[in-house]
């Protein structure tokens, strides 16, 4: 069954790295990053502050489900200092 899967998986990134591209050479690759780690960024604060609460399962299964952009985001601050 996960081979059912795979063209579609690879058709998705195919698109990204497209759109990452056509970002790049328009100038707006680096404000995309930007943004993108500011909101992951705040999302973490709002969760840090709730880990210890009655919401915590909702926070720690959000943070596993954004798990591939709060990698990125992360990355993204180590590359850029």
């Amino acid at each position: 069954q996960s081979a059912q899967h795979e063209p579609r998986l690879m058709m998705l990134q195919t698109i990204c790295e497209y759109a990452l591209e056509n970002l790049d050479e328009r100038g707006e690759l680096d404000a995309l990053r930007a943004s993108h780690t500011r909101y992951f960024e705040k999302l973490v604060r709002q969760a840090e502050s709730d880990l210890n609460s009655s919401t915590e399962s909702r926070w720690l299964a959000r943070l596993a489900f954004d798990r591939d952009n709060l990698r990125a985001a992360l990355e993204g601050l180590l590359r850029t200092g």
